[in-house]
């Protein structure tokens, strides 16, 4: 009986040092997460002043194409755009004006174009981090239940374990009053029979 109870008391001292070793990982796992999502919310908050950033430089530019446009309109409603190109001295001046107006139409529409891909840039970046944190927020929340759990089971173990070393404790105690008890009757038999 005591082999027995000594073979299981060293089994659950090995399962009780794995449960301690697995929870040493999770904590480091966890530790990891938490790094990773720090990180991701300095970049997050990075593409964010980026966005904020850009969304000023959008506006600006947003006000001098309306103010181009503006004034691009108002020649056009006052024949002035006719009045410019057609009072050309030479047909190549000619040309030379309906570009330069092509090209600043071509410029905003560029421009805009630029705004709008930036933008979309930005956001896409944002969006796939944010997912990304998500994920790793949702990692953390599994680890932290897995290490909860792993709690449980290293008390339940350490429980087991001193249950079974007071057992142990107390067999042996008994096996010791019986031993004492049996060289003590043996001791006296031993004697008794020496007075006959």
């Amino acid at each position: 009986k005591n082999a027995t109870l000594a073979k299981s008391i060293s089994s659950q001292e090995s399962d009780l040092k794995k449960t301690k070793s697995d929870l040493k990982s999770i904590a480091k796992k966890i530790n990891t997460l938490e790094d990773k999502i720090v990180k991701l919310e300095n970049e997050i908050h990075y593409i964010e002043s980026s966005i904020t950033k850009l969304q000023t430089q959008i506006n600006h530019k947003n006000t001098l194409i309306g103010k181009r446009l503006y004034a691009m309109q108002s020649v056009y409603n006052s024949d002035s755009y006719i009045t410019y190109v057609f009072t050309a001295k030479t047909l190549p001046d000619i040309f030379s004006r309906v570009a330069s107006l092509t090209q600043l139409t071509s410029y905003e529409e560029d421009l805009e174009e630029e705004i709008q891909g930036h933008q979309k840039e930005l956001k896409t970046q944002r969006a796939s981090l944010t997912s990304t944190q998500a994920a790793l927020t949702l990692k953390k929340a599994e680890a932290k239940k897995l290490q909860a759990r792993a709690v449980k089971l290293k008390a339940k173990q350490e429980l087991a374990l001193s249950k079974a070393k007071d057992n142990k404790d107390k067999l042996t105690a008994a096996q010791a009053s019986i031993n004492a008890s049996l060289e003590a009757m043996i001791s006296s038999d031993t004697t008794s029979t020496v007075d006959y």
